[in-house]
């Protein structure tokens, strides 16, 4: 239960502490929380590495990080997610070291990311167009590239329009194609041309930045299941991203491995709609009798 409320509800240790007293009327200190916490992770342990293996061999992936502090220091957390499955890391780095240590070695899948460098070693990389059109926007609200930025914004717009209708039936698949092999001749003249004309120094060695790996632009339409952005990594990372500004990070390695195992577990099961609380007392059970731990990964 205390797992669940700080894992799930996001309590602090001293409010669960103070629920069980008024609830309960037992007398439970923050460090009994803990203890918990960590038995709690244990138990679970096992379906986090299945569901990690998982994502290691699923086809598309989406990964993402956000910071973190661990006993004080900088750290990030990192998650790939899935539309089944997703599991989250703490990495002291922000690194390729890291990107690998979460995805593995051999990592063989399609991804869906941002710009980030520490994705550069996966052949199959696809950029998130949210991102793109962030960047764009910058572009028409500076000073000496606002008639490029206008066109690329529109231009972005238009490609996760395109691929939106597709995904709704509304188009076929070979209207999307059509569509969106114009708009990437459009896009990319328009990148050229601000590389090579554009008044501001910026704008113009961010499009040759971008002109190097232009092809990522455009992944989603060779790999199948891929959306146009990376916002399930993003919506996945909310409930992280708030546990952060509540509890300020993990002071310890064993905090860290309950965070990460925990929120592995709770996205998870709320992708498929499945009960928190049940798995927990599972999983709890399985570690203690000895018995096969409850399963992350779906069936079919």
């Amino acid at each position: 239960m205390s797992s669940l409320l700080t894992g799930r509800f996001l309590l602090s240790k001293r409010d669960v502490a103070e629920l069980y007293e008024i609830v309960y009327n037992l007398g439970l200190c923050s460090g009994s929380v803990i203890a918990m916490e960590k038995r709690i992770a244990a138990a679970v342990a096992d379906p986090v590495q299945e569901a990690m293996e998982w994502v290691r061999s699923a086809a598309v992936v989406h990964p993402d990080e956000t910071s973190w502090r661990e006993n004080k220091s900088c750290a990030w957390l990192w998650t790939a997610a899935t539309n089944r499955v997703v599991v989250f890391n703490i990495h002291r780095r922000r690194s390729q070291e890291a990107a690998k240590a979460l995805l593995g070695e051999d990592f063989a899948g399609a991804i869906g990311s941002d710009r980030y460098g520490a994705y550069n070693w996966i052949e199959r990389r696809g950029y998130c167009w949210a991102h793109l059109k962030r960047d764009f926007q910058a572009m028409a609200e500076r000073f000496g590239s606002e008639w490029y930025g206008c066109r690329l914004v529109a231009g972005a717009k238009r490609v996760m329009t395109t691929w939106r209708l597709h995904q709704d039936g509304e188009i076929s698949r070979q209207e999307r194609d059509d569509r969106l092999t114009d708009e990437r001749r459009r896009i990319y003249r328009l990148l050229v041309s601000a590389k090579e004309r554009a008044p501001a120094r910026k704008t113009r060695r961010e499009c040759a930045e971008l002109l190097k790996t232009h092809e990522r632009m455009w992944t989603f339409m060779e790999v199948e299941g891929m959306p146009t952005t990376n916002n399930l990594a993003e919506r996945c990372l909310r409930r992280a991203v708030i546990w952060r500004k509540k509890c300020f990070g993990t002071d310890s390695e064993s905090g860290t491995r309950f965070v990460a195992r925990i929120l592995s577990v709770v996205t998870t099961l709320q992708l498929h709609q499945r009960p928190v609380f049940k798995f927990l007392v599972q999983a709890r059970e399985a570690n203690v009798y000895g018995t096969t731990p409850p399963s992350l990964c779906p069936t079919t």
